[in-house]
Formats: structure tokens, sequence, C-alpha cells
């Protein structure tokens, strides 16, 4: 799922700015100030305020309340783009050079900008999802078994009507199990004892402790060769961090148009597993 994203950005027709990046002068700023959302809403609004920096060539200013979040659970280098508050704060603040701001309320909608192919170049994430994907095989020959993650939102989804029914998770399980003959599961939620008493006569599932963080969940998941999800943004993450097959659920009501839900090819909806009948 998307978040709603407000991303601000400053723009400037003056010929001079502070300071320089790679020797060209920057004359906007993307900026990301506000804390909104959980995990996997910050994720996304990083990574798009990250992106419209680089396509746009601006500096990037994040506070540091962000910043330290999620330096928490990633190697996270936004040079040279990112600048300090000191360095934000002296340019907004400088009368002799004001600053338009531009703002863009993205929710339900995809900052079309960010889907070109500007932007960050492969070599830039390479080593580090080659060292993820490395330590993912390892840990899958050791025991030989297919682990497939499975995110389930709960906590604020019950009261709307947004979580996703039992039978479409034991559906979404039986039909990797039937692929998987081996597969194993592992469940982060953030209502864990919910999932517990619905898992409890299944050997081949574990709940993820409870003194698992959210950033302890996701690292969990992101190491799993399948994913199952319901709604929210934390589940995207996992599925695509796991770079694996993806189910999701169609009964998810969000309010956005349905071919905006999930990036393809990755996902796969509950009733395309319903057209194959020799898995349901």
């Amino acid at each position: 799922m998307k978040p709603t994203l407000k991303i601000n950005f400053l723009s400037s027709n003056h010929t001079s700015m502070l300071t320089t990046l790679h020797q060209q002068q920057k004359h906007c700023i993307v900026y990301l100030k506000v804390r909104s959302g959980r995990l996997g809403n910050r994720m996304f609004m990083i990574a798009s305020a990250y992106g419209l920096a680089r396509l746009h060539s601006c500096h990037l200013y994040i506070t540091p309340e962000i910043i330290n979040e999620v330096h928490a659970l990633f190697i996270l280098d936004l040079s040279p783009f990112l600048i300090s508050t000191t360095m934000f704060n002296s340019i907004i603040h400088n009368t002799l050079k004001p600053m338009t701001t531009i703002r863009k309320h993205a929710g339900c909608q995809y900052v079309r900008e960010l889907t070109r192919p500007n932007a960050i170049s492969p070599e830039h994430i390479l080593e580090l999802h080659e060292n993820h994907q490395l330590f993912k095989k390892q840990l899958t020959q050791s025991n030989w078994k297919t682990w497939i993650g499975i995110h389930i939102r709960r906590d604020d989804f019950v009261p709307l009507n947004f979580s996703s029914s039992d039978e479409y998770l034991f559906a979404a399980i039986d039909y990797y199990m039937r692929r998987y003959p081996n597969a194993h599961f592992i469940v982060a939620s953030d209502d864990k004892s919910y999932c517990k008493n619905l898992f409890r006569h299944r050997s081949n599932i574990i709940v993820t402790p409870k003194s698992f963080s959210m950033g302890d969940d996701l690292i969990a998941l992101s190491l799993c060769e399948h994913s199952i999800i319901t709604g929210g943004t934390f589940g995207w993450w996992t599925g695509y961090l796991a770079s694996g097959e993806v189910i999701h659920d169609t009964m998810y009501i969000s309010g956005c148009e349905k071919d905006e839900h999930y990036y393809p090819p990755w996902f796969k909806t509950h009733l395309n597993l319903r057209k194959d009948k020799n898995i349901l």
C-alpha cells in the first residue's frame, strides 16, 4: 500500500546558494519534517524524498529523529544530498535569498516522477543487496526448508473492518504448502496473541516473539524466500525486501485504484490463486 505523502519542496531562482554538491549549485531543498505513521510509512517517505532530491539535484533535509530511527535498521547513506539542521535553517531563514515552498499532497497516488528510471543506480545498493541475498541463501540451505514470511496487521484495522480474514491467510498458506512440501512460516503481527492462537495447531508456523521490535520483525520477514501480506505499508516492504513471490489480499479496502495497490509483477492476489485448480 502507498502512504499519504507530504513532502515539501523549496526552490529558488537565484543563481547561487550556500553550498554546492558535486560542483553543481543547488537551488532547491526537498525536506521531510513530519514523523507520521509507523515504520512502513516512514520508509516510503524517506525513499520518496531521496528520490526527488536525486531527480531534481536538490539538497535533502530529514529531521534527525527520522534519520536516527532508520539508521537503527539500515546502513543508510544519503550523501551527498543530505544537509544538516544548521545548514537547512540557514538557507530557509536567509531573507536575502528567499525560497518558494511547493507542496504536493499525494494521498493514494503514485508520484509519477519517482517511477522514472532516474535515479538510484543499481550499484548504489548492489553490495548490501548481494550480502542480504547470500545470507538468505545460506539460511535456507542450512536446513533445507522454504521459509515464507507472513505479516498480519490487525491492531488498528479490525475496528475499521480492514483486517484480512482467516480464510485468506489459510488459503495463502495452503498455496505455498502445495508448492513447497518443506514450507515453514514466520509470522509477524501487531497482534501476536491472536496469531499464536490462530496457528496453535500448525507446527510449521512460528510467530515472532513479543520482544521483537518492528525492526526485528522486518528483518526476520525480509530473510524469507516468499511472502504473504495483508494491508499496510509495513507488509509491502516485507514483500519487497524478501524479493520472492508475494500474495496479498484483494479484499483490503483502501479507496485507491486497485491497480495501484501493489507493484507488479511480484504480487499475486487471492483471486489469482483460485484460478489455478491444481492449487486451490
